[in-house]
């Protein structure tokens, strides 16, 4: 009895401290959800802002897609800037001190290389400069804008989510943090640290100049410009020049499986005009590529307000970056305009020339000047600050040196003051494709390739952005500027700026290829890595495939997924498992059963895709290592990725089959590409899963994180995005691919914005708890039409003034 009545004691004890345990851990789980959903943005009610001269309301439709309405200008921007605080603000602190080099005082350490790197830049000097130079209309709208943000950020019943986490309080919004987000897009879309002129002077170092010519060319068969000229045919150098089977560089096992097939930062986007429309408008698609992080880049508004002359109210509508107060693309009701990367050259590296027997100066066309030494201070989250220390010159920080040792300036059109600027703001003000025009070759933003449409029916292209004008051969090699003989003079007039405008052929189109003529290129633009014309060339076959189109049409275009760039590799694969390569080899044979099935679709669901897309990637993969005499052994600096006209070399060799251009690893051409299928059915054997499981979409998965979903793996089901296989890939419209693809999809006809479509992936909303949070992402995987204007709406906000 006793021993049963001890039993009994400490069971009860158990059950106590059980309860006690569960009381604590509810309470503390009651707690954190109550801080974090503290943190969730005020989507109903009314609340005071001071600075509004009027009220502005907000009204949310079921995607949570705000639409907002005031009676001055300036008013919706401090409304929309009170959004953004609200529902995007750790987004905006992540872009400002990224481009700041101030993501260690977030994350300690961990980020203290990035750190240092961007503190070369001196992007927060440079954007005092912007903000100082600024006209008055602009400093009152991003005042406005800051206003707002600080506003919102206030207004949370808790910091957002992430400082919760992180431990630390969000810094208030200051003017030229918006400046510090347009740093951070320069650093997205173009080359800022000089890698492609690193990795072009390595393969010049390591190969014959007859060689680099050819490895380098500023073409390819797929080229889609606009005037329709194509580049000049490849001819490969002969045997005294090259001879692989002579003279192999180095061993074949140590080259690199690099994946040649990253994607490109870019976009599409195509204009058809009023002529060849069913309703006689002008309709604009335009799908914008980069990396998809939760939550998206992009922040869905629609804007009205007042016409200050008195005519109907201005609205517009598409995407924001959140931390600035521009819309970036979209439609104002009288012209549409939107963006893809121009890739065209707007960072040299400089050779710093030490003069002689002075190791602290180095030489300028002005003679000798002494180095000038900057000292910053990075604060380290949970350890001590930092004091970093690197050298100027006049015309930059010194970045580092190349794989001589020479030391070398990355001179960026982005380190100069005046090439950022608010005028893409002014684009909500433009009534035609000539103003649009206008404006974009003033604005100051990463060079784009600028397609736009107005409600007359006209389309126009150019670049807009500031381009520099270079004198000698500054561009394609890093070069010494010390003699003056090379270098930039400024800007470019933007009368010099290439443009067409209501082209005879009624249609525009800009994939990230060359889209002017080759002396336009050559001359105007500079090669800054642009690709092949595959995927623009795609996008053109369609719009000369019909007489007459809607914005249903454009859509499809969008979501086309045909893989018409690798349709002649596979031919060219099916050549070579001829009967004899098949016998006594089974694995070939399903090999080529699925190639041959194959439906011509970069499908997530397809076998054969995945193969004929593999074979491409095996093939460049065994080439391009002894094609670049070894270059990436040379210096790791190297890659692949920065010979973007890759495949239009690789094409040319397997048609001519030129002997000296085998390794000689393989016998022959036929047995080179058997090895490639062989070395395909070897990964799948190493899988340990049977080839009909290795569809497109089992290795092209959409992965869709928050930062810190991966950072802390428990936390990875409730911030990410579902892991969802994917149709589409990189050479087709349909960009999708890992984690890179179309961060927005929009077909409108200005004027007409009720007949558009719109997609975008993630949600509108950066908070975990939101019905936002993820509304809209099946739609945009799915390619389900959606509209561009915002739906009825089921939240309503009221932003009044102070004093009401």
């Amino acid at each position: 009895m006793r021993q049963g009545k001890l039993k009994s004691k400490w069971f009860k004890i158990g059950m106590g401290l059980l309860s006690l345990t569960l009381v604590i851990v509810l309470g503390l789980a009651t707690f954190a959800w109550l801080k974090v959903s503290g943190s969730l943005a005020r989507l109903d009610g009314e609340v005071a802002l001071p600075g509004l001269n009027a009220a502005v309301t907000v009204e949310r439709d079921d995607l949570g897609v705000p639409t907002l309405r005031g009676e001055h200008r300036l008013d919706v921007l401090q409304a929309l800037g009170f959004l953004h605080g609200q529902e995007r603000f750790f987004q905006m602190d992540l872009l400002r001190r990224k481009s700041g080099g101030e993501l260690s005082e977030l994350f300690g350490s961990i980020a203290l290389e990035l750190d240092r790197t961007m503190r070369r830049h001196r992007f927060r000097q440079t954007a005092e400069s912007v903000w100082a130079g600024l006209p008055t209309h602009h400093r009152e709208r991003i005042d406005a804008y800051v206003r707002g943000v600080n506003q919102g950020l206030a207004d949370l019943d808790s910091p957002p989510f992430e400082y919760l986490l992180l431990g630390m309080e969000p810094r208030p919004w200051e003017p030229t943090d918006s400046l510090m987000c347009v740093y951070a897009m320069f650093l997205d879309l173009q080359d800022g640290e000089g890698d492609r002129e690193l990795s072009l002077a390595i393969l010049a170092d390591q190969v014959p100049a007859e060689m680099f010519a050819f490895l380098t060319p500023w073409g390819s068969p797929w080229d889609a410009s606009l005037d329709g000229m194509a580049h000049e045919s490849l001819v490969h150098p002969g045997e005294d020049v090259v001879d692989l089977r002579r003279d192999q560089p180095f061993h074949m096992e140590e080259a690199t499986a690099e994946p040649v097939d990253a994607g490109t930062t870019g976009s599409n986007n195509w204009a058809v005009a009023g002529a060849i429309t069913e309703h006689g408008g002008a309709i604009l698609a335009n799908d914008m590529h980069l990396g998809i992080r939760v939550p998206n880049v992009w922040y869905r508004v629609d804007l009205i307000w007042p016409d200050p002359d008195g005519g109907e109210p201005l609205r517009a509508t598409g995407v924001t970056l959140p931390g600035t107060p521009t819309l970036v693309s979209g439609s104002n009701g009288h012209v549409a305009w939107g963006f893809t990367n121009s890739y065209a050259d707007f960072c040299d590296l400089i050779l710093v020339e030490p003069a002689p027997d002075r190791p602290d100066h180095y030489l300028t066309p002005e003679g000798p000047r002494p180095f000038e030494t900057v000292r910053e201070t990075i604060r380290v989250k949970g350890g001590e600050s930092e004091e970093y220390t690197f050298k100027t010159t006049i015309w930059g920080s010194v970045a580092g040196k190349d794989h001589r040792g020479r030391e070398y300036v990355n001179h960026w059109a982005a380190h100069d003051p005046e090439a950022v600027n608010l005028v893409l703001d002014d684009l909500l003000s433009a009534r035609t494709v000539e103003e649009v025009v206008f404006m974009a070759k003033r604005a100051g933003l990463p060079g784009q390739n600028l397609v736009c449409a107005d409600r007359e029916g006209h389309i126009a292209w150019t670049v807009a952005g500031r381009i520099p004008r270079k004198q000698g051969e500054a561009g394609m090699l890093p070069r010494s500027w010390a003699d003056g003989s090379h270098g930039w003079r400024g800007w470019l007039e933007p009368e010099e700026v290439p443009t067409v405008i209501s082209p005879p052929g009624h249609r525009l189109w800009t994939a990230n290829n060359r889209v002017a003529s080759l002396e336009e290129q050559r001359g105007v633009f500079g090669n800054g890595g642009f690709d092949i014309g595959a995927r623009a060339g795609q996008i053109r076959d369609r719009l000369l495939a019909k007489d007459r189109f809607t914005e249903r049409d454009l859509l499809a275009i969008q979501m086309d997924d045909e893989a018409r760039f690798l349709t002649e590799w596979r031919q060219l694969l099916l050549q070579h498992l001829d009967e004899k390569a098949l016998a006594d080899v089974p694995a070939r044979a399903e090999y080529r059963r699925f190639v041959e099935n194959w439906a011509g679709r970069a499908a997530a669901d397809d076998v054969g895709y995945f193969l004929v897309r593999d074979y491409r990637m095996k093939v460049l993969n065994a080439l391009l290592p002894v094609l670049t005499g070894g270059s990436e052994q040379t210096d790791k600096r190297f890659s692949q990725w920065h010979l973007p006209q890759r495949d239009g070399v690789i094409w040319h060799l397997l048609q001519a089959r030129p002997a000296h251009f085998l390794p000689a690893e393989w016998p022959d051409w036929h047995a080179f590409h058997l090895a490639m299928v062989d070395r395909t059915l070897e990964d799948i054997e190493l899988s340990d899963r049977p080839l009909s499981e290795h569809t497109w979409g089992f290795h092209n998965k959409g992965v869709f994180a928050h930062p810190f979903g991966n950072a802390i793996p428990i936390l990875g089901d409730f911030l990410n995005m579902p892991v969802t296989p994917m149709s589409g890939d990189v050479n087709l419209p349909r960009v999708q691919r890992g984690i890179h693809g179309a961060s927005e999809r929009m077909v409108v006809s200005p004027g007409r914005e009720d007949r558009g479509f719109f997609h975008m992936p993630c949600g509108q909303s950066g908070h975990p708890l939101s019905p936002y949070y993820r509304a809209g992402h099946d739609a945009w995987l799915n390619g389900e039409p959606t509209p561009f204007l915002p739906g009825p709406p089921v939240h309503r906000l009221v932003l009044a003034p102070e004093s009401r």
